[in-house]
């Protein structure tokens, strides 16, 4: 009679961990592809930097 009642209980439990397990390996994840996207852009805007301030000091041609 009470074994439905503990499977319930045990049912009860482990499904709001797992959710919860989801839900911190989803904002983790999320975490580090924001962080790789916004290093991939920063790389890129310092290559662009480097590139307009070389143009910027050539001399100019007589």
């Amino acid at each position: 009679m009470f074994e439905e009642i503990d499977e319930g209980a045990r049912a009860g439990i482990w499904v709001p961990l797992a959710l919860l397990s989801l839900l911190l390996i989803g904002v983790l994840g999320g975490l580090a592809v924001q962080k790789h996207f916004s290093k991939a852009e920063a790389g890129t805007g310092a290559a662009r930097t480097a590139v307009s301030t070389t143009a910027a000091k050539a001399p100019a041609s007589p």
